[in-house]
């Protein structure tokens, strides 16, 4: 705690007159110093008897208050009458002794209120009304299924992420869990924005690889544009295309994805020639003015099948390319001269081989 500046100067006054009591009586007995500290002192005794003879309250603080100079007044009187500085330095003993009294605890200034009234209380402060949370807007009952009414007590439940709000949910056929919701921005006129595939996903508890967002086109009796979004949610047909995926799922993610073997491309099909032992892998370019760019390294990885040079062979026709895995590698085949090998065609050319088997 602060000590106040009025109690700091009057303590530094005593500790100053506090020499002056124990030696001017001493060296100058007929000083005007000597006679000025007896009459305050004997004004200080006529406040005392005032106020032990007042009805007021506050008696107690008044006679406080006059003490220093009635005290001081003893103090200078015993010095004038002890000879030099009194049996053991005992002037100076007394002059400190008063000093230290008005120090610790005489104050005038602690004293001068003529009332102890209570301090002036801190205003409380205002609580900070916090801010309504934003009225959902009133969707009417339009005659919702049980899965989109479920879908949207869920959606409502985490916020209207992206402020939106569900029209409609469709369950996958055949799927417990895979199902398409289709959104609208909840006010008209406005585009969905800030919409991620984590913000679907969280109040669906499905992870947001399982989420794909799309447009959605203007069809008859339904408008689209920004303000439209679809989410197609498919835990279940990602659970299985992990564990089981067909050729084409497993080429998109393998080999046609942007870090694959052949990034852009699609499978086209998949065909087994049994007899000669072969697998071929025929696929094109999503985007028909590409031009393939083909690492047979990673295809081969992306497809499980051995890295075999000699077994595994590419053609590229534009944008469209083939892919012959064979068994067996075809060109250690040994294939015996027959006469229609060795005789000439119409045109006087002979067949030399063939690129499918190595003949």
């Amino acid at each position: 705690m602060t000590t106040p500046r009025s109690v700091a100067l009057e303590r530094l006054a005593y500790t100053l007159a506090a020499p002056v009591l124990a030696v001017a009586p001493n060296v100058y007995p007929d000083s005007p110093v000597n006679q000025v500290v007896q009459l305050a002192g004997a004004a200080g005794l006529g406040a005392w008897f005032l106020a032990y003879k007042s009805d007021e309250p506050g008696a107690g603080r008044k006679i406080l208050r006059w003490s220093p100079l009635v005290l001081a007044a003893a103090v200078d009187v015993a010095a004038g009458h002890t000879t030099g500085f009194g049996p053991y330095w005992l002037d100076g003993l007394l002059a400190a002794g008063w000093a230290a009294a008005g120090y610790l605890v005489m104050p005038f200034s602690r004293h001068t209120r003529r009332r102890h009234r209570p301090a002036v209380a801190a205003p409380a402060p205002q609580p900070v009304l916090a801010e309504a949370p934003e009225p959902s807007p009133v969707v009417p009952d339009d005659g919702a299924d049980l899965l989109t009414r479920d879908a949207r007590l869920l959606w409502e439940q985490a916020g209207m992420p992206g402020r939106t709000h569900i029209v409609k949910a469709t369950r996958h056929t055949g799927m417990q869990h895979d199902m398409t919701i289709l959104l609208r921005a909840s006010e008209t006129g406005r585009p969905i924005t800030g919409l991620t595939e984590a913000a679907v996903a969280a109040p669906f508890g499905v992870h947001s690889s399982d989420v794909v967002l799309a447009e959605v086109a203007i069809q008859p009796g339904r408008q689209g544009g920004p303000g439209w979004m679809e989410a197609r949610i498919t835990p279940d047909a990602n659970q299985r295309r992990r564990k089981a995926p067909t050729d084409q799922e497993r080429w998109m993610d393998k080999v046609g994805s942007p870090k694959g073997g052949a990034p852009g491309s699609e499978l086209v099909h998949k065909t087994r020639d049994d007899e000669r032992g072969v697998t071929f892998y025929r696929a094109k370019m999503s985007d028909s003015t590409e031009t393939p760019r083909i690492d047979l390294a990673k295809v081969c990885r992306g497809l499980k099948i051995p890295e075999d040079d000699s077994c595994v062979f590419v053609l590229v026709d534009g944008s469209e390319f083939l892919i012959s895995v064979f068994d067996e590698p075809p060109l250690s085949q040994i294939f015996r001269a027959t006469r229609e090998l060795l005789t000439p065609d119409d045109k006087g050319m002979y067949v030399c081989g063939y690129t499918i088997t190595g003949q």
